[in-house]
């Protein structure tokens, strides 16, 4: 049996892998929204400012993932 060293293990932590496919589909539904809600509104148009504001909290939790995998991993 082969075993994993210190600097590239043979399994990541379940947390990790969870976070890798949550930033997935968040990352995923900010393009979709990008390019199905803003794309198709006038620049005019002031639901476009809300739509854009609407997506703040999910650009939080990107970040919030991408900060804790990458403190969790090193």
């Amino acid at each position: 049996m082969k075993t994993a060293s210190r600097y590239h293990p043979s399994r990541y932590h379940p947390v990790l892998v969870t976070l890798h496919w949550l930033l997935a589909v968040l990352i995923l539904a900010a393009l979709a929204v990008g390019f199905f809600a803003l794309a198709a509104m006038e620049n005019a148009d002031p639901r476009k400012i809300a739509v854009r504001r609407g997506r703040r909290r999910p650009t939080a939790s990107r970040r919030s993932c991408t900060t804790v995998s990458t403190s969790w991993s090193s």
